[in-house]
């Protein structure tokens, strides 16, 4: 790496051991795998990707510090990729995988988060004899592959968290506009160092909006993100901002309430993920500036003219008064929203004062 920093573009780097690396005694051989390769669809290579970001990185939770290939469900797509923490699960079942006879749990790793393999396709799956309770398998990719060993243990039921589809009163059907302006949105809200980093999920009357603030103390403030398709109960609920935008981020466009404090569920086609709301200090105290919604509709056509007669009218001529009082309205909309903002700037440097005071 300090070599290629002062390099040119055509300069030839030579590369040797340096004393202070382990030597090559040290490192184990690659286990030989001698199954043949199982073809992984898409959506499975994209299941695994989703599991191991929802995957645990407690390691006291060793088994949960990986993505479970559940192949004991019966029928043409009942196998299932999951990966949680116990806060929130994924889970994929768009897949039937024949060759593989008994569950497996994949361990996670960093890799997995580097896009140039994430992204590449196709993928193959080869599992090696078991011995001594240790399982090989490789992950083979179009010019890479990655070898481990399988994570022993019993994964938990997670059956168990996901609620019936008759225990749900709300349902709500996002666009993808509005998916992909809740990726952009989250990032930019306040409370980023507010205990659990809440987002409240607000419905109401068919439109859909997001509601954060800087600390305890501040009201939440809307932020109107779209209109939606909601059947049932108008609902107010909170989660964690991290993963919410996951569930934003692999589509999961369909979600389910329960009440407030129910698990959530995103839903597309075969992938689900469900997520463990989170309690908030009043809650119900919400306000409402005048903000555009992230997601604008789309603007619509003039109307066309009647006739000419209807197009020569001669336009009705303003009140000044109405003009003056609309222009106050304005102005005072204005200093409100300035007010706003310079409680919330206020707070952030008492915020930054007595973390300034702490570090000392």
């Amino acid at each position: 790496r300090d070599l290629v920093r002062q390099s040119r573009a055509d300069e030839r780097l030579p590369l040797a051991p340096v004393s202070s690396a382990p030597s090559l005694d040290q490192f184990p051989d690659a286990p030989t795998i001698r199954a043949a390769a199982i073809p992984l669809p898409d959506s499975a290579a994209a299941g695994l990707v989703q599991a191991f970001r929802c995957a645990s990185q407690d390691t006291t939770r060793q088994v949960l510090r990986g993505a479970f290939l559940d192949t004991s469900g019966k029928g043409s797509k009942a196998h299932r990729i999951v990966g949680t923490d116990g806060r929130h699960l994924v889970s994929s079942n768009s897949l039937h995988l024949p060759q593989v006879k008994t569950p497996v749990i994949l361990p996670d790793h960093k890799l997995w988060q580097w896009k140039p393999l994430a992204t590449s396709r196709p993928w193959t799956l080869r599992l090696g004899a078991e011995t001594e309770g240790i399982q090989p398998f490789r992950i083979e990719g179009p010019n890479w592959s990655v070898t481990g060993t399988t994570l022993e243990g019993n994964y938990p039921n997670y059956r168990q968290v996901v609620p019936k589809p008759e225990e749900f009163k709300t349902q709500v059907t996002l666009s993808d506009a509005a998916l992909e302006a809740m990726v952009r949105l989250i990032p930019r809200l306040p409370g980023k160092k507010l205990a659990n980093r809440p987002v409240g999920l607000h419905f109401e009357k068919g439109r859909l909006g997001l509601l954060a603030r800087e600390t305890n103390d501040e009201p939440w403030i809307l932020h109107p993100l779209d209109a939606v398709t909601l059947k049932g109960p108008d609902l107010c609920t909170f989660v964690n901002r991290d993963y919410l935008q996951k569930a934003a981020a692999f589509g999961l466009g369909e979600i389910a309430l329960i009440d407030a404090m129910s698990p959530l569920r995103f839903r597309r086609e075969g992938d689900l993920m469900i997520l463990m709301p989170i309690r908030a200090i009043d809650p119900e105290r919400i306000e409402r500036p005048p903000l555009e919604p992230a997601v604008k509709p789309s603007p619509r056509k003039p109307p066309m003219r009647k006739s000419a007669r209807t197009a020569k009218q001669k336009p009705t001529e303003t009140d000044p008064i109405d003009e003056a009082e609309s222009r106050l309205s304005k102005a005072n909309k204005a200093l409100a929203s300035a007010g706003k903002q310079l409680k919330s700037a206020t707070g952030s440097l008492q915020t930054a004062r007595r973390q300034r005071r702490d570090d000392r």
